[in-house]
C-alpha cells in the first residue's frame, strides 16, 4: 500500500558548565489577565528557544486567601493567515496552582509567529482558563520551523485525514531539542518526542499512552517505546544508543555517555520505534529513519523546562 504524506502546513532541573538551552523571561512579559474582580493574575513566558518556552499563570485573590489546589488550564492555539486553526504539542494543559498561586507549564511550538521574510504566518495566543473565566493572550513566537523535526507513522499508524473524512494520513512524530549538557560528569542529550491526534490535540509518545483512544480507526496503545541516539558513523548500527525516558516527565528521553565535545561540531541523530515499527519520513522512495540535530554554538549555562 502506498503511503500517504501527511500535509501539516509547516510540518533534573540541571545547571551545568557546556549545556546549551536557556530559559529567560520575555520582555514583553508578564501580560495581565483578566479573570475577575477578585483576582490579579498575570502570564509569563521565556523566550522561545529551540520551539520550547515555559509558560507561568500567577494569580492572587484580592483579599488574600490562599488559591492553592484551584484548577487551571492553558491551551496555546494558532490561527493561520489561511483561517485554518491549530494546537501545539503542550505539557500538562491542566493543573493546580501551587502555594503561591502559581502553575507553570511548557509548550513546544511548531511553528513561529513570522517567516524568516518577516511576513506573518498567523497568530499565536495562549488560553487561561481559571475559576469558569476564559481569557485569550496574543504571543509572538519567534523561533526557526527547522526547530521542529518530524517522522511519520506507517500503514498501521494512521489518523483522520480532516481534508478527506473517508481518508487517512500517516501519524507525524514531533522532535524537539532540550539541549546538550556536557561536563565532567555529565555527558547527555535530551529530545521531547510527541505524536499528533488531530490538529488540535497532541500527545507524548510514551510507554502505555493511547492515542486517539476515543477513535475505533485510529487508536494506538503505545506498548513500547525505543528512542535511539548517534553522533557518528551512524550507519553502523552498533553505534547506537539506547535513551532512557525521564522519570515523572513522559515523552522526554536522555541519551546518556554519548561522546559529545559540546561545541558546534555536535550532531546527534535520534531514532524512534513504536511498537517495534520504526518511523520514518514518509518518502516513498530511499526513506530516512532519524532526524538530526546540530548546535551552532555552545552556552555556559542553562536551566532546562523541568515541572510537573
Amino acid at each position: 500500500m502506498k503511503r500517504l504524506l501527511a500535509c501539516l502546513l509547516l510540518p533534573l532541573f540541571i545547571t551545568a558548565c557546556g549545556s546549551d538551552s536557556s530559559s529567560t523571561p520575555d520582555p514583553e512579559f508578564p501580560k495581565t489577565l483578566n479573570l475577575g474582580d477578585d483576582y490579579i493574575a498575570t502570564l509569563s513566558m521565556s523566550d522561545v528557544k529551540n520551539g520550547i518556552a515555559d509558560l507561568t499563570v500567577n494569580i492572587k485573590s484580592t483579599d488574600g486567601r490562599s488559591l492553592e489546589g484551584k484548577d487551571i488550564s492553558l491551551s496555546p492555539l494558532m490561527v493561520m493567515n489561511s483561517g485554518m486553526k491549530h494546537g501545539t504539542p503542550f505539557e500538562n494543559g491542566t493543573g493546580l496552582l501551587d502555594a503561591n498561586g502559581s502553575f507553570t507549564s511548557t509548550a513546544y511550538f511548531l511553528m513561529p509567529s513570522n517567516m524568516a521574510s518577516g511576513d506573518p504566518m498567523g497568530n499565536w495566543s495562549i488560553n487561561v482558563s481559571f475559576n469558569e473565566k476564559t481569557e485569550s493572550i496574543p504571543i509572538t513566537v519567534e523561533m526557526m520551523a527547522s526547530d521542529v523535526k518530524t517522522l511519520k507513522g506507517g500503514d498501521n499508524d494512521q489518523i483522520m485525514n480532516m481534508g478527506d473524512a473517508s481518508g487517512t494520513l500517516d501519524r507525524t512524530y514531533y522532535f524537539y531539542n532540550r539541549g546538550r549538557h556536557v561536563n565532567a560528569s555529565m555527558n547527555m542529550f535530551e529530545v521531547y518526542i510527541s505524536a499528533r491526534e488531530t490538529m488540535m490535540d497532541y500527545q507524548a509518545v510514551a510507554e502505555d499512552n493511547v492515542l486517539n483512544a476515543d477513535s475505533m480507526m485510529h487508536k494506538l496503545i503505545i506498548n513500547s517505546v525505543v528512542a535511539e541516539m548517534c553522533i557518528k558513523d551512524c550507519d553502523n548500527d552498533t553505534n547506537w544508543i539506547t535513551a532512557m525516558p525521564k522519570p515523572n516527565y513522559p515523552g522526554i528521553y536522555q541519551g546518556m555517555d554519548l561522546g559529545l565535545t559540546g561545541d558546534e561540531t555536535d550532531v546527534v541523530m535520534v531514532r524512534l520505534t513504536v511498537n517495534d515499527e520504526i518511523k520514518d519520513n514518509g518518502a516513498a522512495q530511499d526513506a530516512k529513519t532519524s532526524v538530526m540535530f546540530s548546535f551552532n554554538d555552545s552556552a555556559s549555562s542553562t536551566t532546562t523546562h523541568d515541572h510537573m
